[in-house]
């Protein structure tokens, strides 16, 4: 008796899905927003008096440090969200189907192309609107 498995492949289903391209798209304009204040301090640098030029340096990185790890955590936050969205809705196909098992695609070396539910995810996932994290 084999196993009766399904395969989610989460990192299409955030790339894939309207939701993860709108989530996308915003975290984008956020990191461009941030390159240009970056970018502005380093110009600060470049045009200071020597004495100041350390100093602006120094906030000039911690700056780039802590929009990096607003990225990072916005991120994170919408990769949560997308996954608080997404479980009920395996579960859902998990008791449809009579599976025992959902892999995700990464960790799976071969599999059967039908149990890859990961398109029909991706519209129950957009059916829902915009993810908010």
């Amino acid at each position: 008796m084999g196993i009766n498995y399904l395969v989610v492949d989460m990192q299409k289903l955030m790339d894939a899905s309207q939701v993860g391209k709108d989530a996308a798209t915003v975290l984008a304009a956020r990191y461009e927003k941030l390159q240009k204040e970056h970018k502005a301090l380093l110009a600060a640098v470049h045009t200071a008096a020597e004495w100041n030029r350390a100093e602006l340096e120094g906030k000039a990185r911690a700056f780039e440090e802590d929009a990096l790890k607003t990225i990072r955590g916005e991120q994170d936050a919408l990769r949560r969200a997308l996954m608080r969205r997404a479980q009920p809705l395996v579960e859902e196909a998990m008791k449809q189907s009579g599976a025992t098992l959902v892999l995700e695609r990464g960790a799976v070396l071969v599999c059967d192309p039908a149990a890859d539910i990961t398109p029909q995810l991706i519209a129950r996932v957009d059916q829902l609107g915009p993810l908010v994290p």
